[in-house]
């Protein structure tokens, strides 16, 4: 944070940063791999943890050297693993990356959170979001859709119930 010199007082000046849209906002996490190449690793998602398992052979028939890596990371509630994504680097350096916003369905509750982490200035700052409402018995909520638009805006659309029971009764007896 910059300080200026106000009558012999220092002035500390807030630099206003544009604000990152939700939609940008993502869950990181790295790892350095080291000689592995993007084959040799491989990434799986398994009771809320993300696996990263990496094996390497060389030699030949008379000798052989196999290196074996496995690294495990916890996937924070917030985020959905079922969108997580990786990537290696051309540095060797392999990336986790997912959204940072949720939205569950338990019942005739829905729940919409968020949680993001970074460093501003030598300060960590964390913002959290949470919203939780009711859905109307007239609203099916098994079938919940989530889009985000290119302001970062959230967006929960959900059939009603009578719709979805009536394509489902085309599917069962069509005329």
């Amino acid at each position: 944070m910059p300080v200026s010199w106000f009558y012999g007082h220092p002035m500390i000046q807030r630099i206003n940063r544009p604000e990152t849209s939700l939609a940008d906002r993502k869950w990181n996490y790295s790892v350095q791999i080291g000689d592995f190449n993007a084959e040799q690793v491989k990434v799986k998602v398994e009771d809320g943890k993300v696996i990263i398992y990496a094996k390497y052979t060389d030699g030949n028939d008379e000798w052989g050297d196999t290196v074996v890596r496995t690294r495990t990371v916890q996937i924070p509630e917030n985020v959905d693993s079922e969108k997580l994504h990786s990537f290696m680097k051309p540095d060797g350096t392999m990336m986790l990356e997912a959204q940072e916003v949720k939205v569950l369905c338990k019942g005739d509750m829905l729940t919409a959170q968020g949680e993001r982490q970074r460093s501003e200035d030598g300060h960590e700052i964390r913002e959290l979001f949470f919203r939780q409402m009711t859905v109307p018995r007239s609203v099916d909520g098994k079938n919940i859709q989530c889009f985000r638009d290119d302001k970062g805006n959230l967006t929960i659309r959900a059939p009603m119930a009578e719709d979805v029971e009536m394509e489902q009764a085309k599917k069962v007896d069509p005329l």
